[in-house]
Parts: C-alpha cells; structure tokens; sequence
C-alpha cells in the first residue's frame, strides 16, 4: 500500500473505497433507524391536521349561527347552505380540510355535510344546542370521515366543535354536502 508524502494516509485506488458489504451495512442501519423514527415523527403533523379541522368547523358553525342572527334565528336551507355563508375567513378557506386527499387533487367543495336536522331549523326551538349536530367530516361519498388519528370533527349548532373518536350513533343520516360550485 502506498502512502502520501506525510506517510500518515494510504492512497491509491482502494484508499477511497467502502466495500460493497460496508455499504448495504450503512444502508440497512439507515432503513432502520428511518422505520423507527416516521410513526412519531407524523404524529404531531395528524394533530396539527386535526386542530386545524376543528378549527375549520368551530368557524363553520359560527358563520352559520352569524347567517341565523341576520335571517331571524333560523339556520340556512340544505341546498347550498355552504353559498350561504362566507367562503374564507382571512387568507385560509374554511371549506379545505388539511387531512382531506382530494384538497390535493384540485377537488373544491369542501369535506363536511351539514345536518339536515338543522336547515331552516328555527334555532330558539332547539332544546339542547351543545348537543345539536350541525356539521362533520364526509368523505366524497357523502359517508362519516374517521380521518384524523380515528376519529371526526363535529361542529354543534351552540358553535362549538369536538373531536370524536367514533361516529356518534345516527350521525350521517340526513346530511348534505356543499354543493359542487362551492
């Protein structure tokens, strides 16, 4: 083996060189560590996801307790509820779930059904508003959306929202979507 002027490094061809045994040993060291690390490395991100989507529905519920206060207490019809109130709030549209794969397709109606229960619902006629159901997460078939670490967020018709770890009993039934052009 031959050594540079200092006599301290090898050189030559072979000096640089790993050998292919060294190689597939960092690799499989590297692929093992990469599948211990992801799981909670994109846990926090499925939260984040999740309070943002709370957020959207708390905001949801509120613009369609503000449409209430302007047209005499009574909430927006089924169809086109989602025309009804205002489509943004600041730069962030309400109606685009973060966890919801089709914002990233280009598909713009948003990913939550509004109860039909409640449209045209005369809002001082609701005996308990915390626990009205307003809207919640559908997927684009119009079924309940489990799509945030499990579970739905649902929006109420007293404004607030909560995450639920399951569908509550009868949820999906009587709901709409926002309409195609919105």
């Amino acid at each position: 083996m031959r050594h540079d002027r200092s006599g301290l490094m090898p050189s030559g061809p072979r000096a640089a060189a790993f050998t292919l045994i060294e190689l597939l040993v960092v690799i499989a060291i590297a692929a093992i560590l990469w599948i211990l690390l992801m799981p909670p490395l994109r846990r926090p991100q499925e939260k984040w996801r999740q309070a943002q989507c709370g957020d959207n529905v708390k905001r949801l519920a509120a613009s369609l307790l503000q449409y209430a206060v302007d047209h005499n207490e009574h909430l927006p019809p089924a169809a086109g509820w989602a025309r009804s109130i205002p489509a943004t709030w600041g730069e962030r549209d309400v109606f685009t779930c973060p966890g919801d794969d089709r914002r990233r397709s280009g598909w713009r109606p948003g990913p939550y059904a509004f109860s039909l229960e409640c449209a045209k619902t005369d809002l001082r006629a609701l005996r308990a508003p915390e626990g009205t159901r307003m809207l919640w997460d559908v997927t684009l078939d119009g079924e309940v959306a489990l799509r945030h670490c499990g579970g739905l967020q649902v929006g109420f018709a007293d404004g607030h929202a909560k995450w639920h770890k399951q569908a509550p009993p009868g949820l999906g039934l009587g709901a709409v979507g926002p309409t195609p052009d919105r």
